[in-house]
């Protein structure tokens, strides 16, 4: 990972307590693990038959997110790794790519999205795309896009977000090149 850093920029200060807060939450992260380890190693003792730890290797980018915290809740074993494809893990060939409401429109406007799926039905035989939402999207941007009246326009502008009809449409035709891609 590279940061360009430009002394007496405007956003100098803002970029150095990100990285300061990354820099921690690995720090915490290395430490729960050795404590993970400890109890596990204590619970393997104790146990008399022996248990499959269920692990998810997933991306160290993905820790910005809520969902790795989510799955330790759970139980699971989460294990920071940088991925080339895909941003978790679950098994030797299953791959999950997790998108944002809108990281998803920019992914499908940009072809990032394409991409990504090409090499995740490459490499892992089970490729998942996981779109995280609210439960309503009522107030969005795409939300308004669908039920305003554009007689004249069919497509919303490239700089707005996509119509939540052109985003199906968009996921339509990915599934279609990638059969295999589950959502």
């Amino acid at each position: 990972v590279y940061a360009l850093k430009l002394e007496g920029a405007a956003d100098e200060a803002r970029l150095s307590s990100l990285i300061a807060k990354e820099r921690d939450a690995f720090v915490r992260l290395i430490d729960e693990r050795r404590l993970l380890a400890a109890t596990s190693d204590m619970e393997r003792r104790q146990s008399t038959r022996p248990k499959k730890a269920r692990a998810i290797i997933c991306d160290a980018r993905e820790f910005r997110s809520s969902l790795p915290l989510a799955l330790y809740g759970r139980g699971l074993t989460v294990v920071p790794s940088t991925l080339v494809v895909g941003d978790y893990v679950l098994a030797p060939d299953v791959v999950v790519e997790r998108k944002s409401v809108s990281d998803l429109h920019g992914s499908l406007q940009g072809g990032r999205l394409a991409g990504q799926a090409d090499a995740m039905a490459r490499f892992y035989r089970t490729p998942l795309l996981l779109i995280e939402t609210t439960s309503s999207l009522k107030g969005t941007a795409s939300y308004v896009a669908d039920t305003q009246e554009q007689p004249d326009k069919k497509w919303a502008p490239k700089d707005d977000l996509p119509s939540t009809r052109a985003v199906e449409a968009r996921l339509a035709m990915l599934a279609m090149a990638q059969p295999r891609l589950r959502f």
